[in-house]
């Protein structure tokens, strides 16, 4: 997986993604990475990034798909909450 620039182009598919953000703060700039969902809302008929309370989707200069998720049968807390 590699980062892929808003400026080259944005997500082809509806979902969620791995966003980078560079905001500034008091003078420096910060990196975030968050968690955003991409795809379409009315009125907006454009695809675009849900901006939430903690950032603004202009804000979001680079992105990338998620990760499979791990398998549940892999996991070894999946026993411990089964047995109470």
């Amino acid at each position: 997986m590699k980062w892929i620039s808003m400026k080259e182009r944005a997500p082809s598919s509806e979902g969620q993604y791995l966003v980078a953000l560079y905001l500034k703060r008091n003078g420096r700039w910060y990196c975030r990475i968050k968690v955003a969902r991409f795809g379409t809302s009315y009125p907006q008929k454009k695809p675009h990034f849900y901006a939430n309370q903690t950032f603004k989707a202009k804000d979001i200069s680079h992105w990338m798909s998620l990760p499979d998720l791990p398998n549940a049968s892999q996991n070894p807390n999946l026993e411990k909450n089964e047995e109470g």
